[in-house]
């Protein structure tokens, strides 16, 4: 199976030589738990070290703050853009009725940009605007459905909001290829973050726990539990 790398090295261990190309992943997580530094780390890593074309697909914060929070990591968005690896797209502001115009764009972009890598966020902002559960994973399966044509791997961010146990909205992880599934966890005084792949259809990986850690050096880093002195279960 051919393998898309995700920018982060202890990940690609975990997940045994990266994401199966052309999956469709849930990232799942709660506040401040590392997703979009995540995907976003995914498409900067498949722009710089493998000359893939990314679409930041947007229905929560603007362009603008993207690009400004991912300087702060040394990562500039602007100079993809102008070298055409990058597009954002904004959908701040969208409604039901709305939905299938937006699913279409969404598609023909990544097909007419050739992406190789698409991150939506967030499923939990676009979801608001169906409302029924059925139709969020009518939405999810159409959505895969249609990105299989572009052959892009795709990243599907989702809130999960503190103490809550599902996954997303407890609907589409039936559908999605893989679930890495990110949480912050009390450790004394402290709050860390940790991942865990929970699922990736069609290959072998790692379904340890494992410290997440943002940093301005690599932006993104994984280590196992054991050896920052994880003490929690």
């Amino acid at each position: 199976m051919e393998k898309v790398k995700t920018g982060i090295k202890k990940l690609d261990e975990i997940l045994r030589g990266g994401f199966p190309k052309s999956s469709f992943v849930l990232l799942a997580g709660g506040p401040g738990t590392g997703k979009t530094i995540l995907s976003a780390k995914f498409l900067y890593s498949g722009a710089v070290d493998y000359g893939e074309r990314g679409m930041y697909v947007s229905f929560a914060e603007n362009h603008e703050e993207f690009n400004h929070y991912m300087l702060s990591f040394g990562w500039d968005f602007n100079e993809l853009e102008r070298r055409g690896l990058f597009t954002f797209i904004d959908f701040a502001s969208t409604s039901e009725e709305a939905l299938e115009n937006i699913l279409k764009t969404i598609v023909e972009k990544a097909s007419f940009m050739k992406v190789s890598r698409l991150v939506i966020d967030s499923l939990t902002a676009l979801s608001i605007s169906v409302g029924e559960k059925y139709k969020v994973r009518n939405i999810v399966y159409l959505l895969k459905q249609l990105l299989k044509q572009t052959k892009c791997t795709t990243l599907l961010i989702a809130e999960v909001p503190i103490g809550q146990t599902l996954v997303g909205t407890g609907i589409e992880e039936f559908v999605v290829d893989g679930i890495i599934f990110l949480e912050l966890r009390q450790e004394g005084y402290e709050f860390k973050r940790r991942l865990v792949v929970l699922k990736m259809r069609g290959t072998e990986h790692d379904m340890s726990y494992y410290r997440l850690e943002i940093n301005s050096r690599e932006g993104v880093e994984i280590l196992p539990l054991v050896e920052v002195g994880w003490k929690g279960t």
